[in-house]
């Protein structure tokens, strides 16, 4: 017999977020910050945008990776992707200012990495 279904998740309302960072040569670092949703909304909307247009340019060139053009968030298709008229640049303040609020609440300064396995980066 099978397991009833899971009601959804309720939405999250809380106004603070963790966000956890790992890097193999600095450790891993938690930061509680204040969550923003209209930012994550830009966040995810830039992310689709680069998706598309990476996707649209290698069809274009049949089906080969051309790179992402140097201005691809600066033009005026990504301006409008975001919440409010500030375009790219009022994105990049909003992240600084996300940022520099953020408070480290955990902090593990040494490597981290599989048994056996090596901090040698990719070569």
């Amino acid at each position: 017999m099978h397991p009833p279904p899971r009601s959804p998740a309720p939405p999250v309302t809380h106004p603070l977020l963790l966000l956890a960072c790992r890097s193999v040569t600095q450790g891993i670092n938690v930061f509680r910050m204040f969550r923003d949703d209209a930012y994550l909304r830009d966040m995810l909307a830039l992310a689709a945008h680069l998706r598309d247009s990476a996707a649209a340019a290698a069809a274009a060139a049949g089906g080969t990776w051309q790179g992402v053009p140097p201005d691809l968030f600066w033009g005026e298709a990504a301006g409008r992707q975001l919440h409010g008229s500030e375009g790219y640049p009022g994105f990049l303040q909003r992240t600084v200012r996300l940022a520099e609020s953020a408070e480290c609440v955990v902090q593990h300064a040494g490597a981290l990495h599989a048994p056996g396995s090596s901090l040698q980066p990719f070569l």
